[in-house]
Parts: C-alpha cells; sequence; structure tokens
C-alpha cells in the first residue's frame, strides 16, 4: 500500500493534455500551409514554363492562345500529381511501418535483448523505468550505430506504436544523467501528440520533398560521385522550391514545441540541469548534433537537437543557449563529463521516478530477461495469468498445452513460481517491458496472443482487477501497433456525452479501492463532485459478473473525449484515489489501465516509498 500526500492537487498532467490539444490543433494549420506551398509550388512551375515557351518561341502568333493555356494546364496537372502521389505514398508506407519503420529507415539498429554493449543495456533500462514512471507504453528501442554526434527522436502514429531512436555519440559522449533526461525529452514528444503529429506531417511534406531527397540518394550511393552528381543536378532545380516550403513548415512545427518537451522532461525526472548538460554537450564535442544520414533531412522536425544546421530562418529547433537559459535561468551548467564505461542507471531525487526506479530495479532479473525476449515473453505473459486456485490454475495449463502442447506448459510452469514471488504492484510494470518483446513476434503470433489472453482470463470464472488490465492493455496496445496508421487521434467529445460512462469508471474505481460500501461510496463523491456528478449520476457498484465488459466499453467512449474532458475525468479519478490518502495495488492497476487507454500519461501519484 503507497501512502499519499494529504494535499489534494490537480492530475499533474495538466500541460500534456494542453499539448495534445495544441498539436491537433497545430496540425490543422500545417495541412493549410501545406496546401498554400504546394499551390506556390505549382504556380512557380507554371511560370517556368511560361519562359520556356516564350524563349523557345512556342507561343508567337495565334497559335499562342491555345498552346499557352494547354500547356499550363498539364503542367499543373502533372506537378499536383507529383505531389499527392508522393505523399500518398509515403503516408502508407510510414502507416504500415509505424515507428520501427521510421528508426529503422534512418539506419537504426533494434536493441538487441541480450546486449553485450553496456551502454545499450543502460539505454533499454532508463527507457524502461521512464515509461514505467509515466505510464507510456515502453518504446522500441534503436541506436543510429553510424551516427557520431548527440541526437535522438522518437517516432509512431501512438504510444504503443512509439520507436525510440538514439545515436551512438549519444551513448558514447552523454553520462547516464544527461541520457536520461534526452530520453525524458523524447518521452514528452510522445504524450503530448507531437510524435503523431511529426510523421504524419513527415508523410505529408514527402510530396514537395521528394526530389531533394532522390537528389540527396542518388549522390550519397553514386560510386564516384560524379554521374550521381550529374542525374542530382536537375532534381535538386526541381525540389528547391518544394525544399525551401518543407523547411519552412517544419520550422513552423517544431520549433515552439521544444521548450514545452524540455520543460516536461524535467518535470518527470526533476532534473532539469541535466537536460541543459545534455544540450551543452552537444555546443561543444565534435559534430555536435548534425547526422551524417541522408534521412536527417526527413527527420528534422522530429530530432532532440539540429540534425542538419538550419540556417536561423529555417531552424527547427530554438537555439541551445535558450533553452538552456529556459530549463536553467541562474545560466548553464558546465558539461559533464562522458563517463569511463557506461553507468548504471542512477535514481533521480523525483519521487514519481524514484518509484518507477525502485520497481524495476527489484524486477528479478530472471524474470526481467524473460520479458526482453520475444520467446519467454508469451510464456511470462501467461505466467502473470496463472490463478491461485490450483483446481483454476490446472484448468489454464491444460488449455495451453492444448493450443500450443506441452513444451509451453513447462515454460510456463518453470517461470510461475518467480511470477508468484513478485510484489502484486509489480506485475503491470513486468507486463509492460514483455509487450515491446511480443511486437517482434509474426504477425499471427501476436493475434493469437491476445486470443489465448483472453481464454485464459476466463478460465476461472470472475476476472480480477488485474486479468482485466492486463488484457485490455496488451489487447490496445498490440491492436494500434499492428496497425499504426488506423490509430485515432485525439477525440471531440465532450463530458456531457459520456456521463454514464464517466459514472461507470468512477464508480470501478471507489468499489476496488475501498473496504467497505459506505468508503467506496465517499470516494465516489470525491472524484464526482469535480465533474458535477454528484447528484445526477449516484454510486453504483459494478455488478460481479460482467463488470469488465461495461468498463471495457466505457473506456472505449472516454477515450473519444477531448484533450480538455480527458484532463477533467483524471483530476477526478485522482480525488477518488486520494479520498482515504492511501493507494492501494488495485487502484494503481486500474490507474495505469485506464491512462493507457485514454492515451494519457500517468499521474504523478505515486511519490512516497512503497511497503507491502
Amino acid at each position: 500500500m503507497l501512502i499519499l500526500p494529504d494535499k489534494a492537487n490537480k492530475s499533474g498532467c495538466m500541460n500534456y493534455f494542453e499539448q495534445q490539444a495544441r498539436s491537433r490543433r497545430r496540425f490543422q494549420g500545417l495541412t493549410l500551409l501545406f496546401v498554400l506551398a504546394a499551390a506556390a509550388t505549382v504556380a512557380i512551375f507554371d511560370g517556368f514554363a511560361v519562359l520556356v515557351l516564350e524563349a523557345g518561341g512556342f507561343v508567337r502568333g495565334a497559335a499562342s492562345g491555345a498552346v499557352m493555356p494547354a500547356t499550363l494546364l498539364w503542367t499543373s496537372l502533372v506537378v499536383i500529381g507529383a505531389i499527392v502521389l508522393g505523399s500518398m505514398y509515403r503516408i502508407n508506407a510510414l502507416s504500415a511501418g509505424g515507428g520501427a519503420s521510421v528508426a529503422a529507415g534512418a539506419g537504426g539498429s533494434l536493441v538487441a535483448v541480450a546486449a553485450a554493449d553496456p551502454a545499450r543495456r543502460n539505454l533499454r533500462a532508463i527507457v524502461e523505468e521512464l515509461a514505467i514512471a509515466s505510464g507510456v507504453p515502453v518504446p522500441q528501442v534503436f541506436v543510429l550505430e553510424r551516427e557520431t554526434a548527440i541526437n535522438a527522436f522518437a517516432a509512431g502514429y501512438s504510444p504503443a506504436d512509439a520507436a525510440l531512436a538514439v545515436t551512438r555519440g549519444a551513448l558514447d559522449w552523454l553520462s547516464a544523467a544527461e541520457l536520461r533526461g534526452v530520453v525524458a525529452h523524447e518521452f514528452s514528444h510522445i504524450v503530448n501528440g507531437d510524435m503523431r503529429l511529426n510523421i504524419r506531417l513527415m508523410g505529408l511534406l514527402y510530396g514537395i520533398l521528394a526530389p531533394t531527397v532522390i537528389a540527396q540518394n542518388a549522390i550519397a550511393r553514386s560510386p564516384r560521385g560524379v554521374a550521381g552528381a550529374l542525374l542530382a543536378l536537375p532534381l535538386f532545380a526541381v525540389g528547391a522550391v518544394g525544399a525551401v516550403f518543407a523547411r519552412l513548415i517544419k520550422a513552423v512545427a517544431a520549433r515552439g514545441r521544444e521548450f514545452a518537451a524540455d520543460a516536461q522532461a524535467a518535470q518527470l525526472t526533476r532534473q532539469p540541469q541535466d537536460i541543459a548538460s545534455a544540450l551543452q554537450k552537444t555546443t561543444v564535442v565534435e559534430g555536435g548534433s548534425r547526422l551524417r544520414n541522408t534521412a536527417a533531412e526527413e527527420l528534422a522536425h522530429m530530432l532532440f537537437g539540429d540534425g542538419v544546421g538550419y540556417s536561423p530562418v529555417f531552424a527547427t529547433h530554438p537555439p541551445v543557449p535558450a533553452r538552456i537559459l529556459a530549463l536553467e535561468p541562474q545560466g548553464p551548467p558546465p558539461p559533464q563529463a562522458p563517463p569511463a564505461a557506461p553507468a548504471a542507471a542512477a535514481p533521480s531525487a523525483a519521487g514519481h521516478y524514484d518509484c518507477a526506479g525502485e520497481l524495476h530495479r527489484d524486477l528479478p532479473w530472471d524474470l526481467l530477461a524473460a520479458a526482453r525476449d520475444p520467446q519467454a515473453a508469451e510464456d511470462l505473459i501467461y505466467g502473470l495469468l496463472l490463478n491461485a486456485d490450483p483446481a483454476v490454475r490446472e484448468r489454464q495449463l491444460q488449455l495451453i498445452e492444448k493450443n500450443f502442447g506441452p513444451p509451453r506448459r513447462a515454460s510456463t510452469q518453470a517461470l510461475a513460481s518467480a511470477v508468484g514471488a513478485l510484489h502484486p504492484a509489480q506485475r503491470l510494470p513486468l507486463a509492460a517491458i514483455a509487450i515491446p518483446s511480443l511486437r517482434q513476434r509474426p504477425r499471427d503470433d501476436q493475434t493469437r496472443l491476445v486470443m489465448a489472453v483472453t481464454v485464459l482470463m476466463h478460465a476461472g470464472g470472475a476476472i480480477e482487477v488485474f486479468e482485466f488490465c492486463l488484457g485490455r492493455m496488451l489487447r490496445q496496445q498490440i491492436g494500434e501497433a499492428l496497425h499504426p496508421g488506423k490509430t485515432v487521434a485525439q477525440g471531440r467529445r465532450k463530458l456531457e456525452e459520456c456521463a454514464a460512462e464517466a459514472q461507470c469508471l468512477l464508480s470501478a474505481m471507489a468499489q476496488f479501492g475501498q473496504d467497505s460500501a459506505a468508503a467506496a461510496q465517499a470516494a465516489y463523491m470525491d472524484g464526482a463532485s469535480r465533474l458535477g456528478l454528484a447528484n445526477a449520476a449516484p454510486y453504483a457498484p459494478l455488478p460481479a459478473e460482467g463488470w469488465s465488459s461495461r468498463l471495457d466499453k466505457a473506456l472505449n467512449a472516454l477515450d473519444e473525449l477531448d484533450a480538455g474532458a480527458k484532463e477533467c475525468l483524471v483530476d477526478a479519478l485522482c480525488a477518488t484515489v486520494r479520498a482515504d490518502a492511501r493507494l492501494v495495488v488495485e487502484e494503481a492497476e486500474l490507474l495505469r489501465a485506464v491512462c493507457a487507454a485514454l492515451h494519457c500519461p500517468l499521474p504523478p501519484l505515486l511519490n512516497r516509498t512503497a511497503a507491502a
């Protein structure tokens, strides 16, 4: 049980909700800019066509009245078609591959389960701890081994589809604390909705940026450079106009978000000096934050630092001194020396992050290794679902053996004793670490796993809170990862439209978090009063049979709320939890699953040491 502070406050996620709403509005504005840029590109090409016709003498005499309009029409149609087809091609490719395809396309290699490199192991530990602290699904982790500069980015359509890539230079030059600050910055982009905007913008701009990208690749891949340069010159000329507009749009999209991501990363870790020190180091190490890969042009708006070296007009990032000053008003910190050997992730001073770090560091090494292995992770999920009742457990094991064979039953049983020794608060974080490993399995295996989990959940009859939370998170995250482009963006519904669903959720939180009906009703009233539901929708406990399906439907509807409504709902949930100044495991599990369902970060409630 965790003891909560006496003072009730807001969810702690207000900045994230505001940024999510701004991200959606920003994309709408950027789409308009894209249309204007495409129109300007067409107009410039039409003007070029006119000059060619006049210089060639094709518009003299009476024939000019027919030649000129027809030429302009066909020129316009060809340019518009090229832009639309280019954008559609890139959008479809990104929708199919998601964040992992972006990271791999930039030269990233997936961090292996048993990575021999201590720096890679340290990076994975930092990512997992920050994911547990923020309630965000653990991203797939990539390293850009050929990049010696200090940089990073996050890509994907949703948190469940996220891939986080870090350059080799960041691993070599940054201390563990600085690296944690950089990763926390990227987590802010994930939860803010910036990541989704970035990848959608990446696809949209490809139509006007494609000639430049093709030209750069032609030069880079040409054996002697000369042939590639000759082929690339016309493409550069054609793409120059589009590149200018694309860079302007990316500058508008990205520049203002970096201050917010820096501040929110500092809020998560409570260590602004770590991010400031990492930024300072990009100004003193060789290569800074510049990427060598030709993909830097396409990725510029989603990087931690300036990866291209744009002029101030096209800069996608504020100047480094301004970012440092915003984090450390008293002045820039001296850069920390890179460790001789990569150090293990050290705990920060933040209570919320410390709690996640303790949960992560206390996980048994054999279970952590199983969670990170694509094959063993499936056995681990089954092991987490094994019921304490011997009869039910045997029925579950028989189902596993019948559907997957005796070896799978044996491997699940081998993990069962270690899983049974876990503190209940460690179960969902361990499952969260396992889900990215499961995403590396073939698509059919992932679909089969979700179906098997549903069967095992119902094997014992009544569904427990943990089973519901695990099943919900697994089904949602694997589904979104399998179909990244279909993930719905922030909703538009208001709380008034979902009053019944909100009442169902608050009732469930109160019911599973309290020892008596009277205490549950009091807790419900604390939360419902925040939403104005105390009189309109009284406390109604969920039935023993069918409560999980009712709550599941309620969460599906509540995910369609707009950002402001979600903020109010999470605030009400926090008030319900704080009603008795304690946080039991069922409340913590339900809160983690609910925030995942609503696509929002976990409120920083876990700010004192856990007691068994």
